[in-house]
């Protein structure tokens, strides 16, 4: 009998000793891998989405730095005027495309200047534009979750050197070899945004990180 008192005594001794070295941990490591599954889950839904959409912009923002290079080229080749055109009229979608034109095209002038009349002559008549399909076949539309955040053009006479808003916008590339001055905001409407300024002279795209105006960039 004494025997088994000491047995059973020890039983329970072992026993309260487990309790105090689990409570001691703190968690179980059943517990502790059931959090870590959680995060785990959480991070797999999370940054494949952050990483899809960074992903996207900076696609976007490739292909028209790119194409700014390229048409530059093409106008002073060609002899003729090409034009980005950029497309904000459905908020859901906006796209973008090149069209080109052998009609005589204005350059933007100061605001101070007063157009001539042959100027005012060609701006009556204006121009015939198409798009150029050996560029883009058709237009190009934005990936989910990127848009145009605006566009600012120097040297027009129609924004005010503000950034212009209206749904259809363009960016000039003349023959005689020099661009409108501008800047192409995108966004995710969110934290990514980014700035692509235009070079009157080279036709050089560079990509800015945020928004920044355009006579910030000069």
């Amino acid at each position: 009998a004494p025997e088994m008192r000491q047995i059973l005594a020890r039983r329970s001794s072992n026993k309260l000793l487990a309790r105090s070295l689990v409570n001691k941990r703190g968690f179980s490591m059943l517990e502790i891998m059931i959090v870590l599954a959680i995060m785990a889950g959480a991070l797999a839904i999370g940054l494949p989405k952050l990483e899809t959409i960074s992903s996207k912009m900076h696609g976007v923002l490739r292909n028209l730095t790119t194409v700014s290079k390229q048409i530059h080229g093409l106008a002073r080749l060609k002899r003729q005027t090409y034009r980005i055109v950029i497309d904000m009229n459905d908020p859901k979608e906006h796209k973008y495309w090149v069209e080109t034109s052998s009609d005589e095209v204005l350059a933007a002038a100061p605001k101070k200047d007063k157009p001539s009349e042959r100027d005012l002559e060609i701006e009556a008549k204006g121009p015939s534009f198409v798009i150029d399909k050996s560029i883009f076949k058709k237009p190009v539309s934005l990936p989910s979750g990127v848009f145009f955040g605006g566009l600012e053009k120097a040297n027009s006479r129609e924004s005010n050197g503000n950034s212009e808003q209206e749904a259809v916008q363009y960016i000039n590339y003349h023959s005689q070899g020099f661009a409108e001055e501008s800047v192409i905001y995108l966004t995710d409407k969110g934290n990514l945004k980014f700035t692509i300024s235009i070079h009157p002279l080279t036709g050089q795209a560079r990509i800015h990180d945020g928004f920044i105006p355009l006579k910030e960039l000069r």
